[in-house]
């Protein structure tokens, strides 16, 4: 694979800034390669087409790279199919140096086989991986877990590298656009019909999450602005797919009738949400229908997939007798492809709008069966992804390069439903496994119902995936049942130790305050003792006071002046007149201090009216 991929994919997110069209876009790429790498006058289209793809890692069809060459480079066609170009028509501004966008793409893949290796991957094939990661051609599975975690978890580690991600999902989307062979707006004559897979119907009705039901919707939008122009795409689906959805409420019934025992499905977890009786499902069923059929979404009885009959279906699920009755999907994968090749009588073509049949879905299994079947390239698969219909009916609508609006595209949410999706399979397989070990007793029926609970804990919806729940689902993953065992057991063992400590904590706090409180309360009373022993003091020396103020004062002045009266007149003191002085003299005193007062509050009251 070409190291010049990534950085190309680079190149085209900064095009799409200035550039008009794709066309304008591709004309920098031919360019650059024209004057840097290729440099021949004359060239028939198949050598150039060849070495110019080489060049990139690009798989972009010669129909394509003919019309831009025509058309931007005015080159002309001689005798024998022999180009030549029009070297005038090349501009500065259209060349760009690709070594400068290697050196931040080459910092981007180091760090990522960093993380790689971390986590054990293949050196051999994860770096291709990667690359191809952006096309979303990769069908590995542990390729796809690997990277799909690290883009998570970039996004909380390093700015610079999640913005150089996001550049290098939205330079791939361009590419992809402009490799795929779209009809112009006002061309689009031919029927499409677009079967919808189950797991797409219940994306629609939010069963499988909001990030799911968010990327159908503009899907849906996009059909539904094709055909407003003209009424050619129909969305359908198989009787055997309704009969499917059928099933699925039929056991959401049997769970509120106590017939099930095991967890389900988060899908059935938000079907039986606020449900408390059968008439609630069934008032979500006539729901789920009604909106089908708001979106012109029909079932088609004449196409049948496969010549079992719904009811067939129905008492083969009773005779399989499912462990525990846990609802499981039966597996129609090579029937619904089997039935699209049927319908197209065979033919592979590379344009969208001659197809004629489609079926979408995002089961991984169905889109690797559908990608084996198609030899050709570019040609449109049995069954393409919903991503790749977005993006074919955005470009087709010529809605230019605003395509960072669109949630379904975004790399990190991609990343998100994949990782969920490989979690989710995982899931399944260990509660089986649980239920299995469960039949076969080796496992008690409450040990089952812990191993559930604990598998149960992870929730498989894009949305909510973080960093933290993929380090905890990755150490989950890695045990068996009994190790799940044990380490519910270690981790109560260490509950227990620490409810015990905080008991002992608890206990000893309440042992401290009762010993406070005793001192507490001796303190308060020699408190309580001080303060009257204050109070007492107080009126003591204000009684002090008032006697030395309004007794003692008069009396030793009275006394002082009998005195000097007895001392002058040399007679003796008379008693009776020191008494009585003294008595007029502190009754004077007391009358002043009375006006004084009397004036104080006065001037108070006046004041108070103001």
């Amino acid at each position: 694979m070409s190291r010049n991929l990534l950085p190309a994919y680079s190149v085209f997110r900064v095009l799409a800034n200035t550039a008009k069209s794709t066309k304008d876009v591709l004309k920098s790429f031919i360019a650059t390669f024209y004057v840097q790498k290729f440099k021949k006058k004359t060239f028939l289209i198949n050598d150039f087409a060849s070495q110019f793809n080489s060049f990139y890692g690009f798989c972009i069809p010669n129909a394509v790279i003919k019309n831009v060459l025509v058309e931007k480079f005015d080159c002309h066609i001689g005798k024998g199919g022999w180009y030549t170009m029009n070297a005038g028509k090349i501009k500065d501004e259209d060349i760009f140096v690709l070594d400068d966008y290697k050196t931040t793409t080459d910092e981007l893949i180091d760090d990522f086989l960093k993380y790689a290796s971390r986590c054990g991957a293949d050196f051999i094939t994860i770096r291709d991986d990667f690359i191809n990661y952006f096309n979303g051609t990769i069908v590995k599975k542990e390729s796809n877990r690997v990277i799909s975690a690290y883009i998570i978890k970039i996004q909380n580690s390093n700015s610079s590298l999640k913005e150089l991600i996001d550049d290098l999902n939205y330079g791939s989307i361009i590419y992809r656009g402009i490799t795929m062979d779209l009809p112009e707006i006002s061309s689009w004559s031919n029927e499409l019909t677009i079967y919808l897979n189950t797991d797409i119907l219940f994306d629609m009705n939010g069963i499988n999450g909001e990030a799911y039901k968010k990327s159908i919707e503009e899907f849906l939008e996009l059909v539904k602005e094709v055909n407003a122009k003209k009424n050619c795409i129909h969305l359908r689906y198989f009787s055997v797919t309704r009969t499917e959805v059928n099933r699925f409420f039929s056991a959401a019934k049997k769970i509120l009738c106590n017939k099930t025992i095991f967890s389900q499905s988060n899908g059935m977890t938000f079907i039986l949400n606020k449900c408390t009786d059968v008439s609630d499902v069934l008032e979500k069923q006539g729901l789920f229908y009604a909106k089908l059929k708001k979106y012109g979404i029909l079932c088609d009885e004449t196409n049948r997939v496969t010549r079992i009959d719904e009811t067939d279906i129905e008492k083969r699920e009773e005779q399989e007798n499912y462990i525990n009755k846990n609802f499981a999907f039966l597996n129609f994968s090579d029937d619904f492809l089997d039935k699209i090749e049927e319908l197209r009588n065979g033919i592979t073509t590379k344009a969208i709008d001659k197809t004629g049949f489609i079926f979408l879905t995002r089961t991984d299994e169905i889109l690797k069966k559908s990608k084996e079947r198609t030899n050709i390239t570019h040609a449109i698969g049995l069954s393409p992804t919903p991503e790749y219909m977005v993006t074919a009916l955005w470009f087709h609508l010529n809605k230019g390069f605003g395509l960072t609006d669109l949630h379904s595209l975004d790399i990190v949410l991609r990343s998100k439903k994949i990782y969920a999706g490989i979690v989710a399979d995982e899931q399944k397989k260990k509660i089986m496994e649980a239920q299995s070990d469960f039949m076969k007793k080796a496992l008690t029926k409450e040990q089952t119902f812990e191993v559930i609970a604990a598998l149960k804990q992870f929730s498989s919806k894009p949305e909510d995936i973080t960093s933290e729940t993929i380090d905890w689902a990755e150490e989950l993953n890695d045990k068996t049942a009994n190790q799940i065992l044990e380490s519910n057991e270690i981790e109560r063992q260490k509950n227990q130790d620490v409810i015990n400590l905080l008991k002992k904590q608890r206990d000893e706090a309440n042992r401290k305050i009762q010993d406070n409180s005793k001192y507490t309360e001796f303190g308060e009373k020699a408190y309580r003792y001080l303060e009257c022993l204050k109070k007492i003091g107080r009126t003591a020396y204000k009684v002090l006071v008032f006697f030395l103020m309004h007794m003692a004062l008069p009396a030793a002045v009275v006394f002082a002046f009998a005195f000097v009266l007895k001392t002058i007149k040399k007679d003796e003191l008379d008693w009776s007149f020191v008494f009585s002085n003294w008595i007029s003299l502190g009754g004077t005193f007391l009358i002043a201090e009375l006006f004084t007062w009397m004036r104080r509050i006065f001037c108070f009251a006046v004041d108070s009216r103001k």
